[in-house]
């Protein structure tokens, strides 16, 4: 059997070497490798097969090489990443104009997104499912276990903190995904979510003779995931004009410190005026037309949490929870986490991939929770139909709440992002009977729209769908 440097070097050569190499792609939660290619060349199968023990099954396609393997998956990607001196992150024609070149941009970010979640998925997964059965137990009648508890407050703090600190979590992997030192970004991070920086965001910063809106860093993904290309680029630059002597000590210390400064005072306010904007637009929506509004931030709402925005958004809603505007956007967020949830299983009835079930299914489980991040990113985006279709979904559950009368009266709550009712209403019974009834309606709707919509023959190359 040859060795993984060797495997490397075959897989390259026979694509037509690097330079036909637009970027390579490693899915190893799928034991996948995918080799883009800048223009498409004869591939002999029977030669690729016999390169090693370790690749099962190969697929040729017009612009790429998809090559799954039983193991060895990551020492081969490194291998491959050394021969191409950087690690690609996304396929890019050598030409793009217009639309093509802002298309480009957001794939780029939502598979570099994507494959810097995919290893923290299954923890997620199971805090949010373990926090959730933790916290139906503590929120029981007669329950021997109290929210004040010594050990509801331990449990929690286990089960949650992976969330709190998920820009720290996620450091690692993303500077991996996208190629800044890892040192860097876990220092970057380190700084966002520092106790002192946490309570810097109950008001605005000063900067010089500015006033600038602070943000609160934990829960987010997106700041983390900027700060990664910052970091790779400013490095770089860095490195090429730094005198070399002490450049290993200088250079990744200059990178954190203009990095993480430049997030705190010019990426994050900003990122925190757009969530503001967006949240206007909602609401203008909302008092222009109801249901367009419900159906619009029923659709919108799991792109806000691709890019973290939702972690924003919520406190400007909460804060205005008895506001009939509010009230009206928080009843649509439960349909939205549902139809990602539907997505995860409309993908988990289809496939006969093991890998792919076990990620949707700790998805579907973790989203029954409020948790969607796991199946969002470990299923939906990677096969990005079901996430647009799922979305769809969402709208149209949050559209049937609002035609089924469906209203909400807490500002938080547990059972799928929150069952907006609350024991003593007046309408309990009934308003909780509507939810019911529309979760089930958004359900149907979503699993048979991605059933028919969301998967083509094509797929059956990937494992997605039974042979």
């Amino acid at each position: 059997m040859l060795d993984r440097q060797m495997i490397a070097k075959m897989l390259i050569d026979s694509v037509g070497g690097t330079d036909n190499i637009n970027r390579v792609v490693c899915l190893e939660k799928h034991n996948l490798i995918e080799i883009y290619l800048n223009e498409s060349i004869d591939i002999s199968l029977r030669t690729m097969r016999d390169i090693s023990e370790t690749i099962e099954k190969i697929i040729v396609k017009k612009d790429r090489l998809l090559i799954f393997f039983k193991r060895d998956i990551r020492m081969v990607y490194d291998e491959i990443d050394l021969y191409m001196k950087s690690r690609p992150t996304l396929t890019r024609p050598k030409e793009t104009k217009g639309f093509e070149k802002i298309q480009c941009f957001f794939l780029d970010l939502i598979e570099n997104m994507s494959g810097t979640m995919m290893p923290v998925i299954p923890m997620l997964a199971m805090c949010g499912i373990f926090g959730f059965f933790m916290q139906f137990i503590a929120e029981l009648p007669n329950t021997p276990i109290s929210t004040n508890s010594q050990f509801f407050i331990i449990w929690n703090a286990g089960c949650t903190a992976i969330f709190y600190f998920i820009p720290l979590v996620i450091a690692n992997f993303a500077a991996r995904q996208i190629g800044a030192k890892p040192i860097v970004l876990i220092t970057i991070a380190a700084f966002l979510v520092y106790p002192d920086m946490i309570k810097l965001s109950d008001g605005p910063i000063q900067f010089f003779a500015f006033n600038i809106p602070s943000l609160n860093y934990s829960y987010t993904i997106f700041p983390i995931i900027v700060a990664a290309f910052l970091a790779k680029y400013l490095g770089s630059w860095l490195e090429k004009r730094l005198p070399s002597a002490g450049s290993q000590f200088s250079v990744p210390f200059l990178t954190a410190c203009l990095v993480g400064l430049f997030i705190i005072y010019v990426g994050g306010p900003l990122l925190g005026g757009f969530a503001a904007l967006l949240y206007n637009f909602f609401n203008l929506l909302l008092q222009l037309n109801t249901f367009l509004g419900r159906f619009v931030i029923g659709a919108a709402y799991q792109i806000l949490v691709i890019f973290g925005l939702h972690w924003m958004i919520t406190p400007m809603v909460t804060q205005h929870a008895n506001e009939a505007i509010p009230i009206i956007w928080m009843s649509c967020i439960p349909f939205a986490l549902v139809a990602q949830g539907a997505g995860g299983i409309t993908c988990y009835l289809r496939t006969s991939n093991k890998a792919i079930k076990a990620a949707a299914l700790s998805g579907i489980l973790s989203s029954i929770a409020g948790i969607t991040e796991p199946v969002l990113f470990g299923v939906n985006l990677r096969y990005g139909r079901i996430f647009l279709v799922s979305c769809i979904g969402g709208g149209i559950g949050a559209l049937v709440a609002g035609l089924l009368g469906v209203k909400y009266y807490m500002p938080e709550g547990m059972l799928l992002g929150g069952a907006p009712f609350e024991v003593g209403a007046p309408d309990n019974l009934r308003n909780t009977l509507m939810f019911v009834l529309a979760i089930i309606i958004c359900l149907g709707i979503t699993i048979a729209l991605n059933w028919f919509l969301s998967f083509k023959n094509v797929d059956k190359e990937f494992g997605l769908l039974e042979n």
